[in-house]
């Protein structure tokens, strides 16, 4: 009896010390945090075994590079402050209430929305949830009727930070490609040497995931294949940007997540061209391998918001 009372004991407390290390984590550090110089993630390891067991790294940890889901304030001050104030942050996500700040979190995170002169609640079914966010992040539970004029964009936070910051994704960045000369453009402003640049979007996945593989893509295309690239990618915890297969309960299109998948082979070719990087930028080669007949022209059907109706990614 006593042994049973001890094993039960020991199950509790396990259970309890696990309980206060997701929501330290959870208070603490944005969703789906990972980094370029971090090992291969458990999870992924027990899901692909032989996927992530022996993947090439090369390059990867020099890149100097992360990606997460919405930022918290006093987490990025910390990054600042471990990377002696070179940190650079790419947003990924264009929506409103994702890049807008009530104290140290995301009006998203804290399952709140920003509508012309009021702050309202959504996700009501998940109402625990979302009041549990609330709690740890130590603002109001009920949040309805806060002024919009004490809350902060991303781009004041991070000029208050004093972090360059670039906000570049479109919200059709699977069907338009135009922006990638503006993206290539802040990659090549970046030494790795000496800054770190951090990826993010609202959950870390889908956006992060594309911009990580773009980023490694830039800097490590002549030591690793696409392939190699996405593998360490999705290993690390992003998305298999590979995977192109419709879910029914999923965020995304499928139409989008084709286009996605070739938006990155073509970036890749672009970069590994004798003929494209440093040659001729990003609309131009594509014009030029249109005329040669390659099909890296997005799905015609993909047209705005890559998410479907409804959902927020």
């Amino acid at each position: 009896m006593k042994i049973k009372i001890k094993t039960l004991l020991l199950i509790i407390g396990f259970i309890f010390i696990f309980g206060v290390g997701v929501g330290y984590k959870i208070l603490t550090e944005p969703q789906n945090l990972r980094f370029s110089s971090h090992s291969i993630q458990p999870r992924r390891m027990f899901q692909n075994f032989k996927r992530c067991a022996s993947i090439n790294m090369n390059g990867l940890h020099d890149a100097n590079f992360s990606g997460s889901g919405s930022l918290v304030i006093s987490h990025l001050k910390d990054m600042k402050k471990g990377f002696n104030n070179n940190l650079r942050v790419i947003n990924g996500t264009d929506e409103k209430s994702q890049t807008t700040f009530y104290r140290d979190r995301t009006l998203y995170f804290l399952c709140m929305d920003s509508e012309g002169d009021k702050v309202v609640s959504h996700n009501i079914r998940k109402g625990f949830s979302c009041y549990a966010k609330r709690f740890i992040s130590g603002v109001p539970i009920h949040l309805d009727g806060v002024q919009p004029a004490i809350l902060h964009s991303e781009a004041e936070v991070m000029q208050e930070l004093d972090i360059p910051y670039t906000s570049i994704f479109p919200i059709d960045f699977t069907s338009k490609w135009d922006y990638m000369d503006e993206l290539i453009s802040v990659f090549e402003q970046v030494n790795p040497k000496d800054t770190h640049i951090l990826f993010h979007c609202t959950r870390g996945q889908g956006r992060t995931t594309t911009l990580m593989v773009l980023y490694d893509t830039f800097r490590n295309h002549k030591v690793a294949s696409l392939d190699e690239i996405v593998d360490r990618q999705y290993c690390l915890g992003g998305e298999d940007l590979t995977d192109t297969t419709h879910r029914p309960k999923g965020t995304w299109k499928h139409e989008a997540l084709v286009n996605r998948k070739s938006l990155v082979q073509a970036f890749y070719d672009y970069m590994s061209d004798p003929n494209g990087y440093g040659q001729v930028d990003w609309n131009q080669w594509l014009d030029v391998k249109a005329r040669e007949g390659y099909a890296y022209v997005p799905l015609e059907s993909d047209k705005g918001n890559p998410y479907r109706h409804g959902t927020r990614a």
